[in-house]
């Protein structure tokens, strides 16, 4: 929080939100204005809500759009948007 108060970003980018700590820090940022990518495994929705975390960040209201990759076939092409 420190960092987003004396810095002001635009946007932060999170790899692999791992735990409900990293949910927490997330959805203080965005309570503030500050616009977030964030990344996790997961094959679909479904998937993603089982995790606490993410069922948090997804069910916050705050984000838009979850979009999965084709993965290791395909590295960084788009397989699927899912509009929240």
């Amino acid at each position: 929080m420190l960092a987003v108060r004396t810095l002001s970003p635009d946007l932060i980018v999170c790899d692999e939100i791992a735990s409900r700590d990293d949910a927490d820090s997330v959805i203080a940022g965005l309570s503030c204005g500050v616009r977030f990518l964030v990344t996790s495994h997961g094959e679909s929705e479904k998937e993603l809500l089982k995790r606490p975390e993410l069922k948090k960040l997804i069910e916050s209201g705050f984000f838009h759009s979850l979009i999965f990759l084709k993965g290791a076939s395909a590295p960084g092409k788009i397989h699927r948007i899912v509009r929240l």
